[in-house]
């Protein structure tokens, strides 16, 4: 490894130019020197072109209880408005994942994968690599394996923030000390995918879940390693985050966790032939997106932000737990009940104001009640929404759960 170093420094006084394996091994190096992490194993990896990354992987993926799942919540999506109605979930994610990754670390294997051609090994290239190895080093040091207990959505989503935020400082780290003005320009020229989806054609939630980890979760990171105490990124391994309030707003963490939501048995309330086909957190960023519908905020500026602040989104400040069950019954029937809870009765108004003002397009049946809630009534400041396909579905859940606004 020594050598290795000494000849990238030498390279032009005498031992030419590095391979290959040279520059991997010094990213690798450098990698755990910016982490202080050394690997305890050797991690093994591969470059691979084209769709021979994704070979076998995103079938077994497809065919897998996640793609259901996936489709159920995105069927949520659609009813709550956040995606358009028939919105094929999979076929975009497959799209974008054969077009727009270019890198993954697996914690099954153990090994990663670097979407480019083996013979011609650039600097966006070994950036990929550095943020790859940099989630070997966490497998390694603190497990990507499956937590004990299941997350719910809003946990997972912090819980990947971390994940994805400290590979993503650790890689912008390497870039800054490693790149020169020569790579960041055939950074510049490279073949970086561009047959991915135009911005403004993604929907919103789409691109807000995307950027969330690397975006929010390195913001989050940041402001824990402050001057660059890595023993303090340590110590959120042993403690992760648990919301997207905390990530999106640093100082909540670790004293502000949400309300605990227990929604009652819906499907059984409505009776035989109902079964529940989803169940979620929101959590304060996607309800963020939620209630900004779609409406950009102008900051009448020239700073281009990578995911725009949205006015509304500001009403899902004060968030205070929340949980949807989506159930479905005879002829098709079906029901979204959604329990939230706030932190002060001002942002329990706010969020039932442009919770109602994002509905108002909605082609079906929805009610927001502040007040109201259908849990055993120990929730701060409940508010109950409530979506379904017309009028008398609405009116009979309502009457099974909340007789009072019957």
């Amino acid at each position: 490894m020594v050598i290795v170093a000494a000849c990238l420094a030498l390279a032009s006084v005498g031992c030419g130019e590095p391979t290959p394996e040279d520059r991997v091994a010094d990213t690798m190096r450098r990698t755990e020197d910016i982490r202080g992490l050394s690997a305890i194993e050797p991690v093994p990896y591969r470059f691979l072109p084209g769709d021979e990354a994704f070979d076998g992987l995103i079938d077994d993926w497809l065919e897998s209880d996640a793609a259901q799942e996936t489709e159920a919540d995105a069927l949520v999506m659609q009813r709550l408005g956040l995606l358009p109605l028939g919105f094929d979930i999979l076929e975009v994610l497959e799209w974008s994942t054969r077009s727009g990754v270019l890198g993954y670390y697996d914690p099954e294997t153990k090994r990663m994968t670097i979407v480019s051609d083996p013979d011609d090994v650039g600097p966006g290239d070994l950036m990929v690599l550095a943020h790859e190895h940099a989630h070997a080093l966490q497998d390694q040091h603190f497990g990507l394996d499956e937590p004990d207990e299941p997350l719910d959505d809003d946990q997972a989503a912090a819980l990947d923030a971390l994940v994805e935020g400290e590979a993503t400082l650790v890689m912008a780290i390497w870039a800054m000390k490693r790149l020169g003005a020569m790579d960041v320009e055939e950074l510049e020229a490279s073949d970086i995918p561009t047959d991915v989806m135009p911005v403004d054609e993604v929907p919103d939630i789409l691109y807000r879940l995307g950027e969330f980890p690397y975006v929010d979760g390195a913001a989050f990171v940041f402001d824990k390693w402050g001057d660059g105490d890595w023993s303090a990124i340590d110590a959120l391994w042993a403690d992760p985050p648990v919301s997207s309030e905390q990530i999106l707003h640093p100082e909540r963490y670790p004293d502000d966790v949400p309300d605990v939501v227990e929604m009652p048995d819906v499907a059984a309330a409505l009776g035989p032939g109902w079964e529940v086909a989803a169940e979620m957190v929101m959590g304060e960023m996607q309800i963020g997106v939620l209630l900004a519908d779609g409406e950009p905020w102008d900051c009448g500026c020239d700073v281009a932000f990578s995911f725009p602040e949205l006015e509304n989104a500001r009403a899902a400040e004060g968030w205070g737990g929340d949980r949807l069950v989506h159930v479905t019954g005879p002829d098709d029937d079906w029901v979204v009940v959604w329990q939230t809870t706030w932190d002060r009765s001002r942002d329990a108004r706010e969020f039932s104001a442009a919770a109602e003002a994002a509905f108002e397009d909605l082609p079906f049946s929805t009610v927001v009640i502040e007040g109201t809630d259908v849990t055993d009534g120990s929730l701060r400041h409940p508010v109950l929404v409530m979506i379904t396909p017309d009028v008398a579905t609405r009116v009979r859940t309502l009457a099974a759960l909340a007789p009072a606004h019957r």
